[in-house]
Order: structure tokens, then C-alpha cells, then sequence
């Protein structure tokens, strides 16, 4: 019970401390079915205008980063690893203003998430 709240305290100071540097964490949908028998990992995505920062608490490798802009095309695509608790920063170079999509794919897990550029 102890090691709960503490848990909870610390993510609340976390993303307190995201919000009031201008931080926006992006809210990641489940595009497949996820095998729930299995713990999968989902990452979580942080931006901050045009840098978006990944990361996980467990390794995931081969991770399809993709992001698209609102008519759908491509303005950024690599595939890359996140090691555990070590950010990968992904800066997306030549964007205007607007709505954009990141979509991650890995194993059997396809996340997407929309997130704004001002």
C-alpha cells in the first residue's frame, strides 16, 4: 500500500513538473489487439513543439516510428531501440503549424497518438 501511493506521488510530480515547463505528453490509442497474457510495454511519448522524446521503462527494440501531418504525409519515419529509462529524441525538422500523428509499431503492438505544433 505504501510502495502505491509513493508510486503515485512521484508520477504526479513527474507530469506536474512536464506541464509547467510547456511539455505535453501525447496520449498513445492501441491500433491492434494486444496479447494481454503477456506484460506489453507501451512507451510514452513527451513534446515539446517539434521534439517529441520517447521512452520506456524496459527495453523495446525495433520500434517504426512514423509521424505524419494532417493530409497524411510522411515527415518522419526511422526505426529505432529504446533502452530502458534512457529518452530517444526525435526532432522533426521543416513542420508548419498544425496536427500531427505519430504511429508506433513493434511485435504485435501498433500505438498511434495526435499531438499539435503552434
Amino acid at each position: 500500500m505504501k510502495r502505491s501511493l509513493l508510486f503515485m506521488l512521484v508520477g504526479i510530480l513527474y507530469f506536474t513538473n512536464l506541464w509547467a515547463d510547456g511539455v505535453k505528453l501525447i496520449h498513445l490509442d492501441k491500433m491492434k489487439d494486444l496479447d494481454d497474457r503477456i506484460g506489453t510495454v507501451i512507451p510514452t511519448v513527451n513534446q515539446e513543439n517539434n521534439v517529441l522524446t520517447l521512452c520506456s521503462i524496459y527495453p523495446i527494440e525495433d520500434i517504426q516510428v512514423t509521424v505524419t501531418d494532417a493530409v497524411g504525409q510522411v515527415v518522419y519515419a526511422e526505426t529505432i531501440t529504446l533502452w530502458g529509462q534512457q529518452p530517444y529524441v526525435v526532432i522533426i525538422d521543416k513542420t508548419t503549424e498544425g496536427v500531427y500523428t505519430i504511429l508506433l509499431e513493434y511485435e504485435k503492438t501498433a500505438l498511434e497518438g495526435n499531438f499539435e505544433i503552434n
